[in-house]
């Protein structure tokens, strides 16, 4: 009877410490913003939709296992340089918006998304967050606002002719910090310019505790910041997102494939975006490479989408609750279960072997 009692506590003990090892190790009960791209722009976070403009689209793309955001911009390069000719950002070019700038007030932050260039164009955005000071200066008069830019913002883009040489940037700025001492041109993320027609999967990783550099990770490779060039040493970051959620222009963009500037500088994404997932904390490198590695095109692991089905009779309303969430097969409890069970009949058979004796 003791030795069955033994085997039954062994089981009980077993099933917690066997779901330490299938739970992920991302933290997506942090995610303020998720868009995996299945055909809709849409937060599966707040469940609120974003912008496509100038018929932006979905596509079928093998390679992803899904569909991917598409940015057809081949016969269309700088929307924004209005004095020759470009007609804004509003009227011609193909862009996303997303439903807000998922920006958090805190030291904290992880951007992952997925890209795929048709081809690098200069300054062009794979994604760029930023204050509204160069929209509300385009709202009131088009060509003053040209070549004027936010104060506070964070991009990334695939191509950069900056620092003596042409590279994958990333970059986090706050620009109307001098009089608090700190320069312009700081926290840039300096890595090897990506092939075209590649898919690439970046995650920028901020943690500002005085001692540690941002890092931009790209497929996997990891690159620190630096202040100014690229010939520089890694240093520790200079800017926090509280910065740019407390801009004194107000946090407005979350661009995907454009510039928040009207200028001729800044080209227009010609490519493919995907999975663009936002945390409000920083992620280990281990998690880092596990979000990399996993299919999000079903939705958030550990959730399951809810599909809602409307008849001519019946329309289904709208939801006003949070959807309910229930694990998925990766972080699924009915494979403990069957463990614990297994576990408790071989117990069982034992103490009657045992007690047949």
């Amino acid at each position: 009877m003791k030795k069955f009692i033994c085997i039954l506590l062994i089981c009980v003990l077993a099933v917690p410490a066997l779901s330490l090892t299938v739970f992920a190790a991302v933290p997506y009960d942090n995610l303020i913003g998720f868009y995996n791209m299945e055909g809709e722009l849409k937060d599966l976070v707040s469940e609120k939709y974003g912008t496509l403009w100038n018929g932006a689209s979905f596509v079928d793309d093998a390679e992803r296992g899904g569909k991917v955001l598409y940015l057809n911009n081949k016969d269309v390069e700088l929307p924004g340089y209005l004095e020759e000719g470009g007609k804004g950002y509003y009227v011609e070019g193909q862009w996303a918006e997303l439903a807000a700038p998922h920006i958090p007030n805190a030291d904290t932050m992880t951007v992952s998304l997925w890209f795929k260039c048709r081809e690098n164009r200069e300054w062009a955005r794979v994604i760029d967050f930023s204050d509204a000071k160069s929209q509300k200066l385009y709202a009131i008069d088009k060509e003053a606002a040209e070549g004027v830019g936010p104060d506070r913002y964070l991009q990334i883009s695939p191509l950069a002719p900056t620092g003596g040489g042409e590279f994958l940037l990333c970059s986090f700025n706050c620009n109307d910090m001098g009089d608090k001492g700190v320069p312009s041109n700081r926290d840039r993320i300096f890595a090897e310019l990506m092939p075209v027609e590649t898919w690439v999967h970046v995650c920028l990783v901020i943690d500002i505790n005085g001692t540690t550099p941002n890092v931009l990770y790209v497929n996997g490779v990891p690159y620190e910041s630096r202040h100014s060039g690229p010939a520089d040493d890694s240093a520790p970051a200079e800017f926090s997102p509280k910065d740019l959620f407390s801009s004194p222009e107000g946090l407005k963009n979350a661009f995907v494939g454009r510039s928040p500037y009207e200028n001729e500088d800044d080209y227009i994404m010609w490519g493919y975006v995907d999975d663009i997932a936002i945390f409000d904390v920083a992620l280990t490198a281990a998690q880092v490479a596990e979000l990399r590695a996993t299919d999000l095109s079903m939705g958030i692991p550990g959730r399951i989408a809810i599909v809602e089905e409307e008849t001519a009779e019946e329309a289904a309303p709208p939801s006003t609750t949070a959807p309910p969430t229930v694990t998925s097969p990766v972080t699924s409890d009915a494979g403990l279960i069957i463990f614990a069970f297994i576990m408790i009949s071989a117990g069982i058979v034992v103490f009657k072997k045992k007690t047949a004796k």
